[in-house]
This record gives structure tokens, sequence and C-alpha cells, in this order.
């Protein structure tokens, strides 16, 4: 296993557990480094609730309470876990991930402190882990977010590479306080790929990037839309809703709008309804929105407009040209006729004098 495949087996384990189980269903979901090695991390069953999806809280700040963590061996053999807290993120693409080991947490990541360090599991046995989360008074209100997280650390992984396996479960905290839900759409780009087939339509590759400048964790449905002038020639694309954006963090989105007619200059629309995400509460907010201009040539249409132009220049050219023609054999056959007329008047005179 080369060093890039290890950090994506990694990141994977983690992405993995802290995807958004069902709310029906215990989000047990197993980390595996092969065929005899994997075991899974659940919300214990308590005063908090059964079949929890992940620990989600609101406190004020100063507050502090205590649960518990399930986790639970499912291979054939010992194992023992680090536990630890971490802050989480927002990806890039859309994603939620915990800060790298080592990564110095300053949110929820020192907010929760697992009661032991460490855990080791005998083969088919769960052990839980207690752990505190103890809100600063100087918490700002809002939501913020973290994870607990379980890491087994293989040494003799392939070709000698150190490899860190982590499986973890969200924590999400809203700490109560005025809430300020906003998106925003910035870094808007549109760029048109057509065809000379006059016929034939292209399409828009529009890339924008959604920021969460408000303190409440955020998804929202989103429209991408590309029109000519005057708003003619309009197309949608089908697009899915944006996935949950934490406070502060951002995600780069790229949609292809299709059957796009060249208008020239054109115009890409992106709409967002944001709402609150992961099942916390609605709270309102205001749409946003944002634009970016572009430019479609329409050059298969223009050039059958010049080939048109061509062929009527060519005709009207080869008109002229035959009426110049007819004009000076009309002329020429007048003037003969003129002369020809002249010489028999001089010769009717020269013959009658009188």
């Amino acid at each position: 296993m080369t060093k890039r495949t290890a950090a994506s087996a990694c990141a994977g384990l983690i992405l993995l557990a802290l995807l958004p189980a069902p709310a029906s269903a215990a989000p047990v979901v197993p980390a595996r480094l092969d065929d005899s090695v994997s075991w899974g991390v659940t919300p214990a069953v308590n005063t908090f609730g059964s079949g929890r999806a992940h620990f989600d809280y609101t406190l004020d700040a100063g507050a502090s309470l205590s649960d518990a963590m399930v986790v639970a061996n499912h291979s054939a053999k010992a194992i023992t876990l680090r536990v630890y807290a971490s802050d989480a993120f927002t990806t890039h693409n859309g994603g939620i991930d915990l800060l790298p080991t080592g990564a110095k947490s300053t949110d929820v990541g020192i907010w929760v402190k697992a009661e032991s360090d460490s855990v080791t599991l005998q083969p088919g046995q769960s052990a839980t882990v207690p752990f505190t989360l103890s809100v600063p008074t100087n918490a700002t209100p809002g939501d913020h977010s973290g994870g607990l997280v379980t890491t087994l650390v293989d040494e003799a992984g392939a070709n000698g590479v150190r490899v860190e396996h982590r499986l973890g479960s969200r924590v999400y905290v809203r700490v109560n306080g005025a809430l300020h839900p906003a998106l925003t759409v910035a870094d808007i780009h549109a760029d048109y790929s057509g065809t000379i087939n006059p016929a034939g339509t292209g399409s828009v590759r529009v890339s924008y990037t959604v920021r969460n400048t408000g303190n409440v964790r955020l998804s929202a449905g989103q429209s991408v839309t590309v029109e000519g002038p005057f708003g003619l020639l309009s197309r949608d694309a089908a697009v899915a809703n944006l996935p949950e954006i934490l406070p502060g963090n951002a995600l780069t989105n790229t949609v292809t709008v299709t059957g796009v007619w060249p208008a020239t200059r054109m115009t890409a629309q992106i709409k967002l309804t944001p709402v609150a995400s992961g099942g916390s509460k609605p709270v309102p907010t205001n749409p946003e929105s944002g634009s970016a201009s572009l430019w479609a040539p329409p050059w298969g249409q223009l050039i059958v407009l010049v080939v048109i132009a061509g062929l009527v220049v060519g005709v009207i050219t080869l008109r002229r040209r035959q009426k110049r023609r007819m004009d000076a054999v009309v002329a020429a056959a007048v003037a003969k006729a003129l002369k020809e007329s002249q010489g028999s008047k001089e010769a009717k005179t020269a013959a009658d004098p009188a």
C-alpha cells in the first residue's frame, strides 16, 4: 500500500462513519482494516434516547453534560483503540470530515473529554465509553460541530507504511443565543462550450463557491439557470440540494447546463434557498443569489449567415454584371440602328436634292 493509498483508506473510513445514518436505524458502521479486523461505534442508549444517528445537544454557554459511546469489536482478535474528540469541517466537495490526527482543535474537539483515551476489546466484546461535554462560558451562540473518534494504527501496513484507521460519530452542539443563518454564493465562473453545427446547442459549465457566513449549519435547495439578453433562450439545470455546510465553512460546486442556444452575451444565475440541516430546528432564512456573465458566440449560425450573405452578394453581383452586359448589347444595337438610320437619310437626301 502506497502512502497515497493509505491516506485514502483512512479518509474513506472516517467519512463513511460521519455520513448521516437513517433515523430509523442505529448508526453502527463497521470499520475494516482487512477481513479479520473490524469495529463499530454508536451513541449509547440512555436518557438522551435510543437509535441516535449522532450526538446532538442544545445547551447554554457554560453548561455541561455526560453521555457515552458504545464501541463494538466485530472481529475475531483483540483490538486496542485510541479514543479522542476532534473538530469537524466541510470539505470542498460537500462532505463532513474531522481534523487530521495531531491537528489542534479549537471548538467541540476540546469541549468533549472521554473518560478514557483508549479502550481494549476482546473478540466480539462491546464497551461503553463515557464522556463529558463542557461548553465554555464564552462560547458563541449557534452551531458547533465535531466528532468523537476511535483510532486503530496499523504499524505493519503494506510496504512498511504506518496506516491510521479512524471511525467516529458526529457531535453537534447548538449554543443558545441569537441565531443568524446565512449563505453566500461567490466566485461564480461560467464557460460556454458550443458547436459549429448551426442546428446544434452547446453547454455551459458553471462553478461557484457557497459559504456559510452565519452561525447555523445549513443545506440549501438550489437552481442554476443560463439565459440570453432579456431572459431569452433560458435553460435550467437539474441540480440536487446542497449538502450540509458548517458555519464558517464553504464548498465548491460545479454544474453543467445542457441544451443552451448561443446568444452572444449570456448570464448564469445561481439561486439558493437555505434550510436547517440534519433534522435541526427550522430557522428563518433569506434566499441568496448570484450571477456571472459569459460569452456564447453563435459560430455555427454566424458561418451560415456569412455563407448566405456571400451567396446573396454573389447573386447580386452576377445579376449586375449580366445587366451591364445586356445594357451594353442594347446600347450597341441602338447605336448601330441610329447610325444605319442616319446613313439611310443622308443617302436619300443625296438622291433627291429637291
